[in-house]
């Protein structure tokens, strides 16, 4: 609604820009800044069919809830060690980790979208208020979200949010069942792609 209203959009990656274009915004209020990136990153790359992948990208920190991450696919693992998560960025090497999670190293800004693109379900599980841009671009390329302290009415529809945040043992089982739920309800997934 708020892109409709506007006189002037700017997208600071290709695949947000791809995004607006696709509502039919013409391209002299849409504009392009900042880092391409290629139409063929979209493309699923790594991925089989058969997979349920779950998604993070992002700094290993505290604040980004990577810890949560990597507690979530422990938890997950004792119920379903077929879900694999795939961790888009830098992990510290000491960093214990559950088999079914699969890190990339280092990143470059323009080739996330190829990973965000092999995701069934991307988490943000940032312990600060606001609306990531990692949660803006899993949504630009198709990705649903799972999400707590995502604080933007506007994406209510768009993103499962896990609200009353009160212990980080509650929102790790939460965010496990829903996970689990959606793993087997292709149809409500599909939908919210």
């Amino acid at each position: 609604k708020l892109i409709m209203k506007s006189n002037k959009v700017i997208a600071i990656y290709e695949h947000l820009y791809l995004l607006i274009r696709s509502l039919d915004i013409s391209d002299r209020k849409c504009k392009l800044i900042y880092l391409p990136a290629h139409r063929f990153f979209f493309e699923c790359q790594h991925k089989n069919n058969n997979d349920f992948m779950v998604g993070f990208v992002g700094r290993f920190s505290y604040e980004n809830g990577s810890d949560l991450f990597i507690k979530v696919a422990e938890c997950v693992y004792h119920y379903d060690p077929l879900i694999r998560f795939l961790y888009v960025g830098d992990m510290p090497q000491n960093m214990h980790h559950p088999p079914n999670v699969i890190t990339t190293g280092f990143i470059e800004h323009n080739k996330v979208p190829s990973y965000l693109s092999q995701m069934d379900v991307f988490l943000s599980l940032k312990r600060s208020k606001g609306i990531p841009v990692a949660v803006i671009e899993a949504l630009a390329c198709g990705v649903p979200v799972i999400g707590i302290n995502i604080t933007d009415q506007i994406l209510s529809g768009v993103i499962i949010k896990i609200n009353n945040y009160n212990d980080e043992k509650e929102i790790i089982l939460r965010v496990c069942q829903q996970l689990l739920k959606l793993k087997n309800e292709k149809e409500k997934l599909k939908q919210l792609s």
